[in-house]
């Protein structure tokens, strides 16, 4: 029987990374490049982990050569976000419906912020199947830390659209200024975007889940996010993929 198609993943940040690999891949890179890639075999599926850093241009170049080398037949990015909603707290979780890229500005040469010369949207829509399999995911996640916590409330969870961009957003005024041009999204992230374009001309199917970790404004706390990352939002990161990876 061929082995099932395989998916690639797109992880920026180290802490998120180290649960996987510790869990799931192999200690050591599996080929050299522009950035290290580990592989496993998860729930049957052949998955290969790519570490990118954090930023568009490292998750392009990331996802690229996942593409180039690997040929997934998807590509999976999760993380950290801030929330642009009112309706999102820390814990809880984005499956994004589409990306764009909030940093992006043609105009005047294009009709609006965000869009790529040709594209009739800002938006890169994820495909609906893949929507509907990471909201699976994040679903059986969020009931798993409600478990865990001893029955408590689940996380929230949402769909709807992620702005990508190359900036921290740590206030209510550039937060405002975002939300004006694309009043639809529901967090902010640095790598969705660029994933979701080159898996777009790549012609495979991208998803993503975003773990919120912050508010987007002035109550920014950095010692507060990373202990997030480490307490909790790696070890969601990781769950949800991991489930992502058994649908």
């Amino acid at each position: 029987m061929p082995d099932p198609p395989t998916i690639g993943i797109v992880v920026a940040m180290e802490q998120e990374v180290a649960i996987l690999r510790e869990r799931y891949f192999d200690a050591r890179p599996s080929r050299s490049g522009l950035c290290p890639i580990y592989q496993a075999r998860i729930n049957g599926t052949p998955v290969v982990l790519a570490h990118s850093g954090i930023g568009k241009v490292n998750a392009a170049i990331a996802a690229s050569e996942l593409v180039l080398a690997h040929r997934p037949s998807a590509l999976l990015v999760s993380g950290l976000a801030g929330s642009l909603s009112e309706e999102l707290s820390a814990g809880d979780m984005v499956v994004a419906t589409g990306a764009l890229q909030h940093d992006f500005d043609l105009t005047p040469l294009v009709s609006g912020r965000g869009r790529l010369p040709g594209s009739r949207s800002a938006e890169t829509p994820a495909s609906p199947r893949l929507v509907d399999l990471a909201t699976e995911a994040a679903a059986k996640v969020a009931a798993q830390i409600a478990l865990a916590r001893g029955g408590g409330v689940a996380p929230r969870l949402l769909r709807g659209a992620v702005a990508s961009g190359d900036a921290l957003i740590s206030s209510a005024s550039r937060k405002r200024e975002i939300l004006s041009h694309f009043p639809g999204a529901l967090c902010v992230d640095m790598e969705t975007a660029a994933v979701a374009q080159v898996a777009s001309a790549a012609g495979c199917e991208w998803a993503s889940v975003r773990v919120v970790s912050d508010n987007a404004d002035e109550s920014f706390d950095s010692s507060e996010v990373l202990a997030f990352v480490g307490e909790e939002g790696a070890e969601s990161i990781s769950a949800l993929l991991v489930s992502l990876c058994g649908l």
